[in-house]
């Protein structure tokens, strides 16, 4: 039954397709290709690893950008020393004991902290986009 269906939209049987012109020429074809050596040069080899190895640092590169961002994306939403929970002795809540125990240190670490993960996001982006 699927035979026949296959012959009503046209297939052929094998020994219909042996004997065709179309089937010597691409027989002939393949064996030339066959018989033709095979030599691939050095230069092409040496071509072929370097891309090998660049895809490779790429994604190592990638993961690494995306630990780095994630970790001062963790830095700046939960500083170090955590946050305060409730309002009170001149503490406003939600921010952080770090800034009120060590300003002249918050502002350069939140700073390289934001210079980090703009980087890191920079990087990720240049390496999407190829």
């Amino acid at each position: 039954m699927l035979e026949k269906l296959l012959l009503s939209y046209g297939a052929k049987h094998v020994k219909d397709v042996i004997g065709s012109t179309h089937m010597a020429t691409t027989s002939t074809t393949v064996s030339q290709r066959n018989n033709a050596p095979i030599a691939a040069s050095r230069s092409n080899l040496h071509h072929i690893l370097k891309l090998e190895w660049i895809k490779k640092k790429t994604a190592l590169l990638m993961i690494v950008a995306t630990l780095i961002a994630t970790v001062s994306l963790v830095h700046y939403i939960s500083p170090p020393g955590g946050v305060w929970e409730e309002t009170k002795s001149g503490h406003l809540a939600r921010t952080s004991i770090f800034l009120d125990n060590h300003p002249k240190e918050y502002l350069p670490f939140i700073a390289f902290d934001i210079t980090v993960f703009m980087s890191s996001c920079f990087i990720i982006l240049l390496l999407i986009n190829g």
